[in-house]
């Protein structure tokens, strides 16, 4: 839910009341919690603030911080806790153990499938359908995200670990994570080994380091953020005889526009003209080609940012294709 980052709509400091009813709510929701340590979650007098966010998918998320961490996030009238807040009572909610190659999975947006479980010397925890749960790694018993189970432990020892065990909410290294002091995961000691025979079967190699780790999550969520505006894509509007379109944005395959007519409206080839380029390339890298440049004919010339967003459909139909002549592996010329 927290993987690519949201809209902060507002931030104030929580009121009296609002905190009472917080620490009402989290008892209600996680009824293992002794008095002192509601006290040590929800302190009376430590700064406390309440948080309303926007999220990537479009979901209203009220989330309330302790000093800079966040601690608990409230959706749809039910309340979570963060890692900061399971970092401070790791034994707040009932905590499955899955293999350390799995975080990355994780952090990414997977949920935990039950053939990565670990289960213990005792077996599973005790926990019920579509319950709050946390999750740790081998051989740490900080949990590193928080969901709600798919299954009672009963029925996932019945349907032998297979399947989705738990839809995952919130992770460590998520963004929810860096909006506080980014903590590193700390160490907890834990009598849990890995199970005699038992072999992980995950289709990752080598385990990645939590550093490694951090950076490409940061990577991959500035490249689905960032945006080029429409005034930076700047065709060549000077063709001459021989109709060049110049590379544009790096492009690994240059694309050649030849015997363009001086009317601007149609596109032919001369006779016994020849494309040596069109001999390198496969018809599939053509064809990636050409609706790459019509995409951008069309921003250029058809797209107005009152027009924006667009349905894909409609950007296709409606402004790229009239930038491709009919019959034709190439892009026209323009109008205007």
């Amino acid at each position: 839910m927290f993987q690519k980052p949201f809209r902060v709509k507002s931030k104030t400091v929580i009121r009296g009341s609002d905190r009472r009813k917080l620490r009402a709510d989290v008892g209600k929701a996680l009824p293992s919690l002794a008095e002192e340590q509601l006290q040590e979650l929800v302190p009376t007098k430590e700064d406390m603030s309440t948080m309303k966010i926007y999220t990537h998918s479009g979901r209203n998320v009220t989330v309330y911080c302790l000093g800079n961490n966040p601690v608990f996030f409230e959706m749809d009238k039910n309340v979570f806790p963060t890692v900061y807040s399971l970092w401070r009572v790791p034994d707040m909610l009932p905590c499955l153990t899955t293999w350390t190659d799995v975080l990355k999975n994780l952090c990414g947006g997977a949920d935990l499938m039950l053939p990565g479980v670990i289960p213990g010397e005792e077996g599973l925890p005790v926990i019920e359908k579509n319950s709050l749960c946390a999750v740790s790694l081998l051989g740490n018993r900080a949990p590193i995200a928080v969901g709600r189970t798919t299954m009672s432990s009963s029925q996932m020892q019945e349907c032998g670990m297979k399947g989705k065990g738990v839809t995952v909410l919130h992770t460590y290294l998520d963004q929810l994570w860096e909006h506080g002091d980014q903590t590193p995961l700390p160490t907890m000691a834990t009598q849990q080994s890995c199970p005699e025979g038992h072999v992980p079967d995950l289709d990752s190699g080598d385990a990645t380091s939590e550093e490694q780790l951090q950076g490409q999550l940061a990577a991959e969520a500035s490249s689905t953020t960032d945006t080029v505006p429409i005034e930076n894509l700047v065709l060549n509007d000077d063709l001459g005889d021989e109709g060049d379109l110049e590379k544009v944005n790096d492009l690994d395959t240059e694309i050649t526009v030849g015997g363009v007519k001086d009317d601007g409206n149609e596109c032919g080839e001369e006779e016994g003209e020849t494309r040596d380029e069109e001999d390198e390339v496969s018809p599939v890298d053509q064809m990636d080609s050409l609706l790459y440049q019509c995409f951008l004919h069309a921003l250029k010339t058809n797209v107005k940012k009152t027009d924006l967003p667009l349905l894909t459909s409609k950007l296709l139909r409606g402004h790229m294709q009239p930038c491709c002549c009919p019959s034709s592996s190439r892009p026209c010329r323009p109008r205007g």
